[in-house]
C-alpha cells in the first residue's frame, strides 16, 4: 500500500505560504507465509511527512492593548480601564521583520502482528522528528522599548518508542476476559536557540518551564542553593544555606516512560472495565507548598521544639540572633522561656552541614525557607504517579420494548 498527500496553507501573519507533503507505505508480509493458526497477520509500515504551523494573530505587528489595573497586590482580579475612558498601551512584544513557518519533519517505522486466530495482537512503532524555525518569543533589553520579540528561535528534536499489546485471555459465549497494555517513551532535545542558551516558556516566582540547549523541552529552570564543587551547601557564618546568584537547571519534568494496563471482564449482560496509568520519573515544582511555607500554613510546619538552656543560649536563628537574644529583644514572648532556662518554641532544629540551627517563622517569612523568599530547588519533587483512569460497570438488557 502506498499513500501520498500534500497541503498548502497561506496565513496573514506569515510572509509567504507553505506546502508540506507526506508519504506512507505498508507491506503485509503475512500473505507470503503459509496460512496457520499461530501467526495470523503481519505488516510492516513506514511513513515520512511534514506539518507546518503559522504564527498566531497579530504577531506580525505591534498592536495596542488595554491597560489593566490589578487589585489585591497582584493576587486579585483586574479592572479594564478602557471601559472607563482610559487609553491603551503598546504591547511589550515587537513584531518580527521576517517570520517563517514552523516545520516539523517526522519519520516513522512500525510493525503490526496478530497471533492465535487474532486473539493476541501487538504493535510496535519507532519515530524520529525534528522541528525547525520554532516560533517563540525571545527576551529583549527593555532599552529597545520592548520586552520580547517573536522569532524563529529554536530547533527541537524528538525520538520515541510506542508498544501496544492486547489479547483475549478467555472467550466463551457467556464469559470474556481481555487485557490490553501500552508503553511509550519519548526523548526530546533542544538543539538550537537564537542568540541565547535558555528561553523561558512559562513560569512563576523563581522558576520557569524553559527551553535550554542540550536539555529536554520544558526543563525546570530557576533559583537554587549555592553549592561547593563537591555538591555540599555553602553556609553562612551562622550555619544557614545561601541562595546562588544565578539560576540553573533544577529538573526535567518529562517522564522516563509511561505504561497503561487495562482489562475488561464480561459475564452474560454485565461488563466490568478498568484502566491503570503509570507515569515513571520526571520532576515537578510544588509552588503551592512554597506559598504555604511563606504563610506558615503547611502541615510540615505544625511542630514545636523544646530547647535546653544551653541550646537556647547558643543556637542561631535566621536573623543571626540566638533564641535567648530573640526573646530578650521582644521577638518572642518571654513566656516561652521556662524557669530552668529551657525554651519551647514553634519551629524545628536543622543541620545543613555545620552547627545546629533553629528554623522558626523568620526562616520562612524573611529568610530563604519559602517559595516567595528562597530558591525554587527546595520545592522540586518527584513526579512519578499511578492513577486509576477508568472503572466502569455496565449492564445490557436483552428485553426490547414494545
Amino acid at each position: 500500500y502506498l499513500n501520498t498527500g500534500g497541503r498548502y496553507e497561506d496565513w496573514s501573519t506569515m510572509n509567504e505560504g507553505f506546502f508540506y507533503p507526506s508519504v506512507d507505505v505498508a507491506f503485509q508480509f503475512s500473505k507470503l507465509l503459509p496460512k496457520n493458526d499461530i501467526f495470523t497477520f503481519g505488516k510492516i509500515r513506514a511513513a515520512w511527512g511534514q506539518v507546518g504551523r503559522a504564527a498566531g494573530p497579530y504577531t506580525d505587528r505591534a498592536v495596542f492593548i488595554d491597560n489593566a489595573v490589578t487589585g489585591d497586590a497582584g493576587w486579585g482580579g483586574a479592572i479594564d480601564q478602557s471601559a472607563y475612558g482610559a487609553g491603551g498601551s503598546r504591547q511589550s512584544n515587537t513584531a518580527p521583520s521576517i517570520l517563517k513557518p514552523e516545520i516539523k519533519t517526522e519519520v516513522e517505522l512500525g510493525i503490526d502482528a496478530r497471533f492465535l486466530k487474532n486473539c493476541l495482537s501487538a504493535s510496535l512503532t519507532y519515530y524520529v522528528n525534528n522541528t525547525v524555525d520554532l516560533i517563540q518569543n525571545v527576551t529583549l533589553p527593555a532599552t529597545t522599548g520592548y520586552l520580547s520579540r517573536t522569532a524563529n528561535a529554536a530547533e527541537v528534536g524528538n525520538k520515541g518508542l510506542e508498544l501496544e499489546l492486547s489479547g483475549d485471555i478467555i472467550k466463551t459465549a457467556d464469559f470474556t476476559w481481555s487485557l490490553n497494555a501500552n508503553y511509550s517513551r519519548n526523548i526530546n532535545e533542544v538543539k538550537k536557540l537564537e542568540g541565547v542558551t535558555q528561553i523561558a516558556l512559562s513560569g512563576f516566582t523563581g522558576s520557569t518551564s524553559s527551553a535550554v540547549v542540550g536539555q529536554q523541552l520544558g526543563t525546570i529552570y530557576g533559583d537554587a542553593w549555592d553549592k561547593n564543587d563537591n555538591g555540599t551547601l555553602k553556609l553562612d557564618a551562622n550555619g544557614f544555606p545561601q541562595q546562588a546568584s544565578s539560576p540553573t537547571i533544577l529538573g526535567d519534568p518529562n517522564a522516563q516512560y509511561r505504561v497503561g494496563v487495562g482489562t475488561t471482564v464480561r459475564y452474560k449482560n454485565f461488563t466490568l472495565s478498568m484502566f491503570l496509568d503509570h507515569n515513571a520519573g520526571g520532576k515537578i515544582w510544588n509552588g503551592t507548598k512554597g506559598a504555604l511555607y511563606y504563610f506558615g500554613r503547611h502541615e510540615d510546619q505544625n511542630h514545636t521544639v523544646t530547647l535546653t538552656a544551653a541550646e537556647a543560649a547558643s543556637m542561631k536563628t535566621w536573623s543571626g540572633q540566638t533564641v535567648d537574644e530573640l526573646i530578650t529583644a521582644g521577638g518572642y514572648p518571654s513566656a516561652n522561656k521556662a524557669a530552668d532556662g529551657s525554651v519551647t518554641i514553634r519551629g524545628k532544629k536543622a543541620n545543613f552541614g555545620g552547627a545546629d540551627v533553629l528554623l522558626e517563622e523568620n526562616w520562612y517569612l524573611s529568610g530563604p525557607g519559602s517559595g516567595f523568599t528562597g530558591p525554587t530547588e527546595q520545592f522540586i519533587e518527584d513526579a512519578t504517579w499511578t492513577r486509576l483512569r477508568e472503572l466502569s460497570i455496565q449492564s445490557a438488557s436483552d428485553t426490547v420494548g414494545d
